[in-house]
């Protein structure tokens, strides 16, 4: 019989959209002695609803069915099965596996530029304006456990970091996105660490793991630099100045950025690096 310490250690990582969650958990499945598996209950009818909705449905209809059978999915299993975007809920399943979370973090200012570029489950048509962007409502998808809708998509970043503050009862770790992506092997090395679980055999992924991501070495340089600033404009900090939750963020050692430091107009324009159509996966 297996020793149980000699088990894989169960780790469940979450994150906001855009903050390299498919990143890490690629580099973290890659290891003997780490399991992300979860609970995931019982299909039931689910694959005859998928196929039958594959078979009727296409374009922005298949994916909003498609997100509908996804949340009916994650309503019926606990917390450590929650969707990775999600805010956490608490509960004994996290106790039951001896389970430990990686929250990942991203400067609220980086995150909602990322989010303008990348607008992952939006239901709304596509805008190329940071400003009119930040000052549109949000249509949450259920599996995040939060209201159905929000004031502002920045709501998404206050709800889910103040939602991982909360998250005392399980061990925990955060990850800034900022560490990770210029040393993704040392930063998740010291979190691995941290849970006295050994990073042999930790590796940097090779290649971008989506189609429109830069190539890593670029990728570092611009971040180092904080290229995102110049996307944003005097207006559009103090806009996202309104918008952010200020006592999470300092939590997390993210400070205010002052809009006189900016100028009148943004020299770069947000691109939808996704499909033409709204709502992507």
């Amino acid at each position: 019989m297996t020793n149980p310490s000699e088990q894989p250690r169960k780790l469940k990582v979450f994150g906001e959209r855009n903050t390299a969650t498919r990143a890490v958990m690629q580099m973290l499945r890659a290891l003997d002695q780490v399991s992300l598996s979860m609970p995931r209950g019982e299909a039931g009818d689910r694959d005859r609803m998928e196929a039958h909705i594959r078979q009727h449905m296409k374009g922005m209809s298949l994916k909003l069915f498609m997100d509908a059978l996804e949340d009916i999915k994650h309503a019926q299993t606990g917390g450590m099965s929650d969707w990775k975007h999600a805010a956490p809920r608490i509960d004994d399943s996290y106790k039951a596996l001896e389970a430990s979370v990686i929250f990942l973090v991203r400067n609220p200012y980086s995150w909602i530029w990322s989010l303008a570029e990348h607008p992952y489950h939006a239901r709304a048509p596509w805008v190329g304006d940071l400003g009119v962007f930040m000052a549109r409502p949000w249509l949450s998808v259920a599996r995040e456990n939060i209201a159905p809708i929000l004031y502002s998509p920045m709501e998404l970043w206050n709800i889910k970091l103040r939602r991982y503050r909360s998250f005392s009862a399980v061990p925990s770790q955060v990850l800034h996105f900022e560490d990770f992506v210029q040393a993704p092997v040392k930063s998740l090395s010291a979190i691995l660490r941290g849970f006295d679980i050994s990073p042999e055999g930790l590796a940097e992924i090779a290649r971008p793991i989506k189609a429109h991501a830069a190539a890593p070495e670029k990728r570092k340089a611009f971040y180092a630099d904080e290229g995102w600033k110049a996307y944003f404009c005097a207006d559009t900090i103090a806009q996202a100045n309104a918008l952010i939750d200020w006592e999470v963020a300092a939590a997390y050692g993210y400070a205010r950025l002052d809009p006189a430091d900016f100028p009148a107009r943004a020299s770069r324009q947000i691109i939808n690096k996704l499909q033409p159509e709204a709502g992507q996966s």
